[in-house]
């Protein structure tokens, strides 16, 4: 099936006759140099299939784009699944990793924990949980490892302004505004780690 739309019938026939065809192939090139970056080789061919191109597919269009994965269908972020995908990219797709970081990185609350989930650019949910907040020194320091980019612990991100869990309640959902507080990645992971102690 070929679906298209443009501005009259010249518009049309371009686009049904070639401009589509070399659009898939550019997007088909996009996908080969992208799975090419992770080269599994197994006994088993459909072992080899699964982990070469089926998951590293499923988890950049379903996990990261999409954020249809099961805790977060309602396609919000999740500070600890977004990170955790990430350490799955951290050799084929460096780049996003480091913007990931910093994007999880001005989800935290100056009180140094995070939001649970959120939708852009920051309506969620503040919670008590613990874990979430370590996620960030961990595949900072996993992404760090992975690249020799230690120049990522020095970019800075905001915080976000502390907003109080109202007593007798598991968590706070609704906006939290950037504060006028910043600090390097670095800053954000030692205060991640400092507010579990």
């Amino acid at each position: 099936v070929l679906l298209g739309a443009g501005e009259g019938e010249d518009a049309r026939r371009a686009f049904a006759g070639g401009g589509a065809r070399v659009r898939l192939n550019r997007l088909k090139r996009e996908w080969e140099t992208r799975l090419s970056r992770l080269c599994v080789k197994t006994p088993d061919p459909a072992v080899t299939l699964l982990l070469g191109q089926w998951l590293p597919t499923q988890l950049l269009c379903s996990r990261v784009w999409a954020k249809a994965g099961f805790q977060q269908a309602g396609g919000a972020t999740g500070f600890r699944d977004q990170l955790q995908d990430m350490l799955a990219l951290r050799y084929t797709d460096p780049a996003a990793v480091r913007a990931h970081l910093l994007r999880a990185a001005a989800h935290q609350f100056e009180a140094g924990d995070v939001q649970h989930w959120w939708h852009e650019p920051a309506v969620g949910v503040r919670t008590r949980i613990s874990d979430d907040k370590l996620f960030l020194p961990y595949v900072t320091a996993e992404y760090v490892r992975a690249t020799g980019d230690t120049a990522v612990l020095d970019e800075e991100a905001p915080y976000l302004e502390d907003v109080e869990i109202p007593a007798g309640r598991e968590d706070y959902y609704g906006p939290a505004q950037p504060s006028d507080v910043t600090g390097t990645l670095r800053q954000h992971c030692l205060r991640a780690i400092d507010s579990v102690r």
